[in-house]
């Protein structure tokens, strides 16, 4: 789904939350205003968890290139638990915080 229609994630999503955004600053009635306030962080929501999705299919992804190559080559098919596709994530996370702030190292 997210790959058909990352355009709506990209783009059209921030532009909504600007307009609703603007909108709550006009509205009187509190129950329009307590509605788009919904929608707002609806739209955070969706914001926010995007990457980390995208993170673990990645993940999961670069595992099954590895498995059909190693298939192709006799080995049988080893298939990653959830908690070392969690492991990998934080391998990631923090390889990512290693290089954009090398003071911590």
């Amino acid at each position: 789904f997210r790959k058909r229609y990352n355009f709506l994630f990209d783009h059209d999503l921030p532009a909504e939350k600007e307009k609703l955004q603007k909108s709550i600053k006009k509205l009187k009635d509190p129950n329009a205003i307590e509605e788009a306030k919904n929608q707002i962080t609806w739209i955070d929501k969706q914001l926010r968890s995007n990457p980390q999705k995208n993170v673990e299919s990645e993940i999961l992804r670069g595992h099954i290139k590895k498995e059909r190559e190693a298939a192709k080559a006799g080995k049988r098919p080893y298939y990653l638990k959830k908690s070392e596709i969690r492991e990998r994530k934080l391998m990631d996370k923090y390889n990512e915080l290693k290089v954009r702030h090398p003071e911590f190292n």
